[in-house]
């Protein structure tokens, strides 16, 4: 009975309670009429604002991959300018690379005192500027062409000269200029046309590239450079094959012969050989005969071993028939040895000679003069690889060979020398 009024009570109470929550809100109702309808309004707006958020996003994702799209543009680009860039250096290079290699500048130069006695004048000795040369060498990557060319001169006496009668100094001209064409490149058929270097003898015109200073006794009677065509033929390293002619000399007076009254000359000329490597020894077998006026068959050979740089020279000189009215015997034979040992930067070259003209007057213009015997000593310091001092004494034999400033005949001479070079 008494649980059964708890609960009546109880229920009274809760009715209480909802009805003072229901008044609550009604009361809520009646004071904020439009609270309900203005949350509804907001929420409507910041869908809206959403939405356009949305709108503005996906504006800027485009624009952002707009941006990327160009930017990889910008960068293909860039790697294609440089790559371009990279590609003309190297074009650049490429063109100069090939220019240095077709292309060679060279220059040797040397300046020196010469002495002589029994020169047969009171004036024996002078300073001179021996040698000038400005090479110019061009070999195209892409035709059988190429030139070369020498412009300068040499003024270097031989020992058979007195060295106060030599220029002081080189005359500067075109010392050679040499157009060698071939069928196609590297064929081993060339034909070279122009001023040309002989082939004939072994020392160097332009005495810088010699082991000594002045120009030997054989080496005087050489040829020097003539204008003409020349062929070669390669069939190896070990065998080349050349001939050819020429229409005028260098020197228009290097070979004279003046007697009776008359002057005969050798000015046109042929000439032919072979040369390779044999054995690891250079040779050279040459032929050159100056028409109506002498011939001269020769050979050299060179090798070098470890320290030690030796070669020969051997020529045979014949007179022409028609002038036998002016030579006691026919032909002249000499030879020449040149021995050479290197100990660092010092060389020391020797030159031995031997020649029997007999009665020939080729070498000297005595019929008394059978033989010539002659050394040179060369002792070189090089400086660099292009710069060289070096001083030369030399003894050269002749049977009335020579004279001194008084007139009275002398069987030998002394030649004292030194000189300074540089060759690039």
């Amino acid at each position: 009975m008494l649980l059964s009024c708890d609960k009546k009570a109880k229920r009274r109470v809760d009715m209480k309670r909802c009805a003072l929550v229901f008044a609550f809100v009604l009361s809520l109702g009646i004071i904020f009429p439009n609270v309900s309808h203005a949350t509804s309004e907001n929420i409507g707006n910041i869908n809206s604002q959403i939405e356009k958020l949305k709108e503005q996003i996906n504006l800027l994702q485009k624009e952002v991959s707009q941006l990327q799209h160009k930017l990889s543009l910008m960068k293909q680009q860039s790697a294609k300018n440089k790559s371009k860039e990279v590609k003309e250096n190297l074009s650049t290079l490429n063109k100069i690379s090939s220019f240095i290699k077709e292309n060679h500048i060279g220059i040797g130069v040397s300046s020196g005192y010469f002495y002589a006695n029994n020169t047969g004048e009171s004036n024996k000795d002078k300073f001179m500027i021996t040698n000038f040369l400005l090479t110019w060498d061009f070999t195209p990557s892409e035709i059988p062409f190429s030139f070369s060319t020498g412009i300068g001169g040499t003024a270097t006496p031989s020992l058979l000269d007195n060295p106060y009668d030599s220029d002081a100094e080189p005359d500067i001209d075109i010392e050679y200029a040499d157009f060698t064409l071939s069928p196609e490149k590297d064929s081993p058929l060339s034909l070279e046309v122009g001023l040309l270097q002989p082939n004939a003898g072994y020392e160097d015109t332009y005495t810088f590239n010699n082991k000594n200073i002045t120009v030997g006794v054989l080496a005087s009677q050489q040829p020097y450079n003539a204008y003409g065509a020349r062929l070669n033929y390669s069939f190896s390293d070990s065998l080349n094959i050349y001939a050819g002619y020429y229409k005028d000399r260098k020197d228009s007076d290097e070979y004279v012969v003046d007697y009776d009254g008359k002057e005969f000359k050798g000015e046109n000329a042929w000439e032919a050989g072979i040369s390779g490597n044999l054995f690891n020894v250079d040779y050279t077998l040459y032929y050159y005969q100056l028409n109506n006026f002498r011939k001269l068959l020769g050979i050299t050979l060179d090798k070098t071993f470890d320290n030690l740089y030796a070669a020969l020279d051997v020529d045979y000189w014949n007179w022409d028939k028609r002038l036998s009215d002016y030579y006691g015997s026919k032909s002249s034979i000499g030879g020449a040895l040149y021995i050479s040992p290197t100990f660092g930067k010092f060389e020391f070259p020797l030159r031995l000679e031997y020649i029997h003209q007999g009665k020939s007057k080729i070498y000297i213009d005595n019929t008394d003069t059978d033989n010539i015997f002659a050394v040179t000593l060369t002792p070189t310091y090089h400086l660099t690889k292009n710069a060289y001092i070096r001083a030369e004494g030399s003894y050269i034999h002749a049977k009335d060979g020579f004279s001194n400033n008084s007139g009275n005949i002398k069987d030998n001479r002394y030649y004292l020398s030194s000189e300074v070079g540089l060759v690039f």
